[in-house]
């Protein structure tokens, strides 16, 4: 096996260039939410030939979606064993794909990409709006988002009525349930 790196989300996100020399870099999605998910993203644009298994704790569309669309070539469960996991990073990285039981039946693969065989709502959804979810649904307020992500208040209010008009939430607690229910934060 050739260089294989495992390191936490957050870790990554600090640092995505600690595995600059990785054939196959490793790493789940925690309590961050949507930042793995960016993390990947970045990591692949440094290193178009560093391949990525990502771990989602819940195999809703919503993660499996935006783990394909940040780069994933393998996706394994919490539901999947230690050997799936090797198996998993042993594909990936001879050049295969590896997509958790539970997960397979969901994924197709062709001209060279895997994507959802039904599009997920959430497929629709830009990075950063998925990043203004986020915040939205562990109860920022849209004024402390616009300060961490150096935006206007305006700009957030935007991406709120956006996310809501295209996830077809009516209120605040509906898009919270909903980013809960795909995993995307914690409950």
């Amino acid at each position: 096996m050739r260089h294989v790196e495992t390191q936490s989300c957050a870790a990554l996100a600090a640092r995505p260039d600690s595995v600059a020399h990785a054939d196959v870099v490793a790493f789940g999605m925690d309590s961050i939410g949507t930042v793995c998910f960016s993390t990947a993203r970045t990591i692949g644009n440094q290193d178009r030939k560093v391949r990525i298994v990502l771990y989602c704790g819940k195999a809703s569309d919503c993660c499996i979606g935006q783990a394909l669309a940040s780069g994933a070539h393998g996706i394994v469960t919490q539901a999947d064993s230690l050997e799936n996991l090797l198996t998993a990073i042993r594909q990936v990285c001879n050049g295969g794909w590896y997509f958790s039981p539970a997960v397979q039946p969901r994924i197709e693969i062709s001209d060279g990409h895997a994507r959802l065989a039904t599009p997920s709502p959430f497929a629709a959804l830009s990075p950063r709006e998925l990043e203004v979810l986020n915040y939205l649904a562990t109860g920022s307020s849209k004024k402390e988002i616009a300060l961490k992500l150096s935006l206007s208040v305006g700009t957030i209010n935007n991406h709120a009525a956006n996310l809501m008009r295209k996830l077809d939430c009516h209120d605040r607690v509906e898009l919270t349930r909903l980013a809960i229910r795909e995993g995307l934060v914690p409950p």
